[in-house]
């Protein structure tokens, strides 16, 4: 049995109490791979690569890495924190994610900073999952609509191809699985993004 087997009733109950604001990953530190995920908001399931970069380098001595920001798939703000499953041989076999969706208080407390005369925006930090292509498509998005002043919703067809070619600049559509990851995003078919990307800027 794998040793990351009997964590899974942990995450059930920890996504159970906070859906559907929650989504708790378990990746599999040895073949860099989630394991089991719950409430996938974030469009993962268990099997796909998990793209860590170096989970463990800011680690506490309590094996937590400490709580960070990074943008969802519709360029909402999840707060997220991680810690470090290990066996009895002090091995690192995991990492237990839990990623909440803070976008409604987020709202609430840009409405009472604009009251109380303004308050600082949480810094977005992505170290964790520098290489992750989906985050940082997510973290961009974000930009993009935070840049644009406008919601998911009312992308018109100009920022849809706009937002494609900026992805493309990056070379964040050479992944596999990226176009349709972004196709979901815009909510697009993935032959609406090649004939974007066919389009001259």
């Amino acid at each position: 049995m794998s040793f990351l087997k009997p964590f899974i009733p942990v995450v059930n109950a920890v996504s159970a109490l906070l859906h559907p604001h929650a989504e708790v990953v378990i990746h599999d530190l040895e073949t860099n791979k989630i394991f089991h995920i719950t409430n996938s908001f974030s469009r993962r399931k268990a099997g796909d690569q998990s793209l860590l970069s170096s989970p463990l380098s800011r680690m506490g001595k309590d094996l937590v890495y400490p709580p960070y920001s990074k943008a969802g798939t519709k360029g909402e703000t999840i707060r997220s924190v991680s810690a470090v499953l290990k066996n009895q041989e002090g091995e690192s076999k995991g990492l237990l994610c839990i990623n909440m969706d803070v976008s409604k208080f987020e709202k609430a407390r840009e409405l009472i900073g604009t009251i109380l005369g303004g308050m600082d925006s949480p810094k977005m930090e992505s170290e964790l999952f520098a290489y992750d292509w989906r985050e940082q498509m997510n973290l961009l998005f974000k930009e993009f609509l935070m840049d644009k002043n406008i919601g998911p919703e009312a992308m018109n067809r100009t920022d849809r191809k706009e937002f494609v070619h900026l992805l493309k600049e990056k070379g964040l559509l050479q992944a596999r699985k990226s176009v349709g990851y972004l196709a979901d995003i815009l909510n697009v078919t993935k032959a609406t993004i090649y004939n974007y990307l066919n389009d001259s800027p």
